[in-house]
């Protein structure tokens, strides 16, 4: 704000605007014509992404004992990290770093944590999306009949 010589009014009316756009998401759900379905996907999708870091946590022994809860906290954090930069290169794996260091997690691998989380999450995004990319055709040849 200093730099670019903006007010307190000017980061106050881009907060309402931001708080108006979420406002206005929430409200287009009642338009849809599946709105419960789309709100049970929805909350699918969150609790499997907390799902995948929580066994994220298994698969190193200096993180196994940290439960569902932590998960969600990393969840929340790493999803910062993927809005800053572009896939959350670096960005997910830094914020997950510092996330776990509140739960005293040893900085090396809260970093190889995030790093590996970012990347198995990469991987079944490339594998599962190729593989939904090859079947396009074919199910849409199906549904046209």
């Amino acid at each position: 704000m200093f730099i670019t010589k903006r007010k307190w009014s000017d980061l106050v009316a881009l907060f309402k605007k931001i708080a108006l756009h979420i406002w206005q998401g929430f409200i287009s759900i009642k338009s849809l014509k599946r709105p419960w379905t789309f709100i049970f996907y929805s909350i699918a999708i969150w609790f499997l992404y907390a799902l995948s870091v929580y066994t994220g946590f298994l698969m190193l022994e200096e993180s196994a004992g940290y439960g569902f809860a932590e998960a969600i906290t990393v969840l929340c954090a790493g999803s910062l990290g993927m809005i800053a930069t572009p896939g959350g290169v670096g960005a997910y794996a830094f914020l997950v770093q510092k996330t776990m260091s509140l739960y005293h997690l040893n900085a090396g691998v809260g970093l190889a944590l995030g790093w590996l989380l970012w990347i198995l999450q990469v991987i079944v995004i490339l594998i599962v999306g190729g593989i939904s990319l090859l079947a396009l055709p074919f199910y849409n040849k199906n549904r046209s009949k």
